[in-house]
């Protein structure tokens, strides 16, 4: 017999599948051929497929219909029931279903409350490493009034009470658990063309380096995010600046701009095809671009990197790679665009 958790009972489980079961038929998203193609016995009716799926398919991970993955969905939403349809959920609040993920196909951001800029400044901020959050907390902290928040962690244990703990801190903050994919980049590039981030004036871009192949791997993060978010004063003369100089593309950190060919590393085929997808030519520039993937950038920047329209199947699966992959790419392209359009690269502590 099927154990359930204590607040699980069969009579509850029950009344949730009979509310779900006719939320879902009403609502007509339920792809009877679609779930029974997933099925080894394939004679079950309309009705009685989704019943299947609603008392055993979703938690063996099968999908309703070819438009909706339930995985996605929790992970975008951490107060869907436990014994609940997640399709039946997404339903009730509105959303549109995300579509599954998969090694090639594209999958969008989940949904996503969009709400009109509350302030001209963003901040977006991926959690890997999710020991690192405090010490990231306490810089936003002295910040928050400044900017909107953005933070996005990776799917593993403990995303899930992170996020809790991170809404608690900054109710305002939209907070999203993604797959691991693309390191920080995709994330952003997500957002970016979900939100969207061009909205804004400028979003600083921050992660949870650590560079575990580099001995001063947590140092050089600090000496990435300590100029960018160093205090409120700070972050007000970086705003001022994107204000006052519509030139600007990219604020980085003190001493990260890289201008050493040999840096290239393995990226310049993928870097330079992904600037013709914008139709721009970086051959002929020399490789200029901040090392660490942390800046804040211009909103007409950020709509260029939105253009690419990249997806989940644009990027690698995570196996450790230090080299020779979209995220990489995506580093230089950043520096590069700003370079191709004539736009200004400066560093943070020139500004006050």
């Amino acid at each position: 017999m099927k154990r359930f958790a204590p607040d699980q009972t069969l009579s509850t489980r029950l009344t949730r599948l009979i509310r779900d079961w006719w939320t879902i038929r009403r609502h007509g998203a339920f792809d009877a051929a679609h779930y029974r193609a997933q099925l080894e016995r394939t004679r079950f009716k309309h009705r009685l497929a989704l019943l299947h799926y609603l008392w055993a398919g979703e938690r063996k991970g099968l999908t309703p219909n070819p438009r909706f993955d339930p995985r996605l969905h929790r992970l975008a939403f951490d107060d869907v029931p436990p014994a609940g349809a997640a399709l039946a959920d997404a339903i009730r609040r509105g959303r549109q279903a995300p579509q599954p993920v998969g090694e090639d196909r594209e999958a969008p951001m989940p949904a996503i409350p969009v709400e009109p800029p509350g302030r001209p400044l963003a901040l977006v901020c991926h959690v890997f490493f999710q020991d690192v959050w405090p010490e990231l907390e306490a810089g936003i902290t002295p910040i928050a009034d400044l900017v909107d928040l953005f933070v996005t962690i990776t799917e593993r244990p403990g995303a899930a009470a992170l996020a809790t703990r991170i809404r608690a801190r900054f109710p305002r903050a939209v907070v999203l658990v993604l797959p691991n994919r693309g390191r920080d980049m995709l994330p952003f590039v997500l957002l970016a063309g979900a939100v969207p981030l061009s909205r804004y004036r400028a979003v600083c871009k921050i992660h949870t380096k650590k560079s575990q192949h580099r001995l001063d791997g947590a140092a050089w993060r600090r000496a990435l995010v300590g100029p960018l978010i160093a205090d409120a004063a700070r972050v007000a003369a970086i705003g001022a600046h994107f204000a006052a100089h519509p030139r600007c593309g990219l604020v980085v950190p003190d001493g990260s701009i890289e201008e050493d060919p040999s840096l290239w590393g393995g990226n310049r085929v993928r870097t330079r095809a992904l600037a013709a997808r914008l139709g721009v030519a970086v051959e002929h520039l020399p490789l200029r671009f901040p090392a660490g993937s942390m800046y804040w950038i211009s909103g007409p920047l950020v709509a260029r990197i939105a253009a690419l329209g990249l997806g989940w199947a644009d990027f690698e699966p995570e196996r450790g790679q230090t080299d020779d992959t979209t995220a990489h790419a995506l580093e230089r392209l950043v520096g590069l665009l700003a370079t191709a359009e004539g736009l200004d690269m400066i560093e943070a502590g020139r500004l006050g």
